[in-house]
């Protein structure tokens, strides 16, 4: 939870983090609409009829341009990190936020196929609206790498004033050597055995940080990843 130690901490840094927002949205805004416009014309080539080689090109095109897409939001939820804003902290019910995290991304598990379960006991922290970017980044991390038909639990337990989050998925897994690394900046998911991508994790790493929480990865016997929070 965030304290007034760190609040006088982040608000210190107020002029470089203000300098630092106004570079990310130059980055965002400059690139996220070149970016939207050549995912257009993909979009547009893709209802044409095609050879096979020529829907390949497309197809490694529309996948690399979505990689530029959510590296740049990934960037623009670092900056709302950076920002004094946010740290703004008041009562925040974890169970009503997961809710809200699960709806909005039920178009992509209606997709794939993945039922998400939400189990959660009533569980309230002090800390800023920013920890929902948490979520965000664990549920679309786990969605990405599990297949279709498969199940990802959401479970939220509250111990000894803490709140403890389960994020449990049937996906790839990891191996031991990266659970550390996974939530370094810029770790790639297309690395074998590597989950993650961009700043997604780091981002999750960094705002628990700011709540002075923990983060970590465990195994999902006999398949998947269970990702940990504390709160």
């Amino acid at each position: 939870m965030l304290d007034k130690v760190t609040l006088k901490k982040y608000k210190g840094l107020e002029e470089n983090n203000n300098m630092k927002e106004l570079l990310f949205d130059i980055l965002s805004h400059d690139l996220l609409n070149p970016a939207g416009i050549a995912m257009n014309f993909v979009e547009l080539l893709n209802e044409k009829e095609l050879d096979v080689e020529s829907r390949e090109f497309t197809r490694i095109i529309g996948r690399n341009i979505n990689k530029i897409i959510e590296l740049i939001n990934d960037i623009k939820t670092f900056s709302k990190c950076l920002s004094i804003e946010s740290l703004d902290t008041k009562e925040i019910n974890l169970k009503k936020v997961w809710e809200n995290v699960i709806d909005e991304q039920e178009p992509i598990s209606r997709k794939k196929k993945i039922k998400v379960k939400l189990e959660s006991e009533k569980c309230i922290i002090t800390g800023s609206m920013i920890i929902k970017e948490v979520f965000v980044n664990l549920l679309s991390n786990a969605m990405k790498y599990s297949g279709s038909d498969t199940n990802i639990e959401v479970i939220i337990k509250e111990n000894h004033r803490n709140c403890y989050i389960e994020v449990r998925d049937e996906g790839l897994g990891i191996e031991d050597k990266y659970k550390e690394s996974i939530f370094e900046r810029f770790t790639r998911g297309d690395k074998q055995g590597v989950r993650g991508s961009g700043l997604g994790l780091a981002i999750v790493k960094s705002i628990v940080d700011m709540h002075h929480g923990k983060v970590w990865v465990e195994d999902n016997i006999p398949r998947g990843s269970i990702f940990k929070v504390i709160l």
